[in-house]
């Protein structure tokens, strides 16, 4: 039986860790130095260091009472991060999720498995929360990725995807390619549709970003004008205002490239892939790479989506649109007849969200 284990990624998980002792430990002390306690401290500090032979040293003194806070906010802090740690293991036949010490086990066969991302921004700060839903029966669990990498989570997805074609009956299979050798399934992108709406998109985010950027120019120019802001302040305002909208023409220049990647149709027949004005026969094809349907951008951006063809010929790569510009369910069927297209070879395919 293949296995595949993935768990939180440990780097992050110990980053957390640190992070939550920091906290944990400063919030005791100042619960300490703010109650009676710490006179306990003291006393306990003289019962422990203090003789009669010994000096009394005040800087002792502190630093005893920051350990005495310092290590149950270590303590806490690993055991909160060992009940968070999460692990994931997909087998031929099932997923087991571990999270803490409870274990949750699905079958694949009879399991709807999802992954989908929620961006979160403040500022110049984002990051993004990672979910793997599961639907079995009338039962449907949710769990949360935490400290997972993106390319964990596409590892997940991947390795579900392809128990799930390895298990698929050779019989099954053999009807699946005798439909698609018969019935052409011919999927239209809409490319005029695509661009318009990407265009669209783009000028909406501009204009939120230059608003944003010539109200924080503004009010830094009233308060320079009334209390006689000094130049040097008003210009570091101006330039990290300036970085609201820094992205803009890059999102223009990336646009104007994407219009040439961007196919009319996806046509799928057989052995035979045509992608616009280009043909491949799946048997040629090495490799393909597609941007995960899952994915979500943590800004106002929105995430593009790719789809790069390694064949012996060389290799292509197509826009697909954006989250903005294409819908989810068009996106999701573009996958789903690329992986009956390579049912027999189901490694081919990987999703990822990262850049390719």
């Amino acid at each position: 039986m293949k296995m595949k284990k993935l768990h939180s990624s440990i780097p992050l998980t110990i980053i957390e860790a640190i992070a939550a002792a920091i906290v944990i430990y400063a919030m005791i002390y100042t619960i300490v130095m703010l109650t009676p306690l710490n006179r306990g401290v003291t006393h306990l500090y003289s019962k422990i260091f203090i003789t009669d032979s010994s000096i009394y040293a005040p800087h002792t003194l502190r630093l005893f009472k920051h350990l005495i806070c310092l290590i149950p906010g270590i303590i806490i802090s690993l055991v909160i991060s060992l009940f968070r740690f999460t692990s994931v293991t997909v087998t031929d036949t099932e997923i087991i999720i571990r999270q803490g010490f409870k274990s949750h086990s699905f079958k694949l066969s009879a399991s709807e498995i999802l992954d989908h991302e929620e961006g979160k921004g403040s500022g110049f700060i984002s990051y993004k929360k990672r979910y793997l839903t599961v639907k079995s029966g009338n039962i449907t669990k949710k769990f949360r990725l935490k400290t997972f990498t993106a390319r964990a989570v596409d590892d997940i997805i991947n390795r579900i995807r392809m128990s799930n074609a390895e298990a698929i009956h050779p019989k099954i299979k053999k009807i699946i390619e005798n439909y698609s050798w018969h019935h052409d399934t011919k999927l239209v992108l809409g490319k005029a549709e695509i661009i318009m709406r990407e265009a669209k998109n783009i000028k909406t985010n501009s204009l939120i970003a230059l608003g944003i950027c010539a109200a924080i120019i503004i009010l830094a120019l009233i308060l320079k004008i009334r209390q006689n802001m000094p130049f040097v302040e008003f210009f570091i305002i101006a330039v990290c205002a300036c970085f609201f909208a820094i992205k803009i023409p890059f999102e223009i220049k990336r646009l104007s490239k994407n219009i040439n990647m961007c196919p009319e149709y996806i046509d799928f027949q057989g052995e035979h892939l045509m992608i616009g004005d280009d043909h491949f026969l799946i048997s040629d094809i090495e490799s393909v790479i597609i941007t995960a349907p899952g994915s979500s951008s943590s800004s106002i951006y929105p995430v593009q989506r790719y789809l790069t063809i390694k064949s012996v010929h060389g290799s292509f790569k197509y826009w697909l649109g954006s989250e903005a510009s294409i819908s989810t369910d068009n996106y999701k069927k573009i996958i789903g007849k690329l992986n009956e297209a390579f049912i027999y070879c189901p490694e081919k395919i990987r999703t990822t969200r990262g850049r390719h």
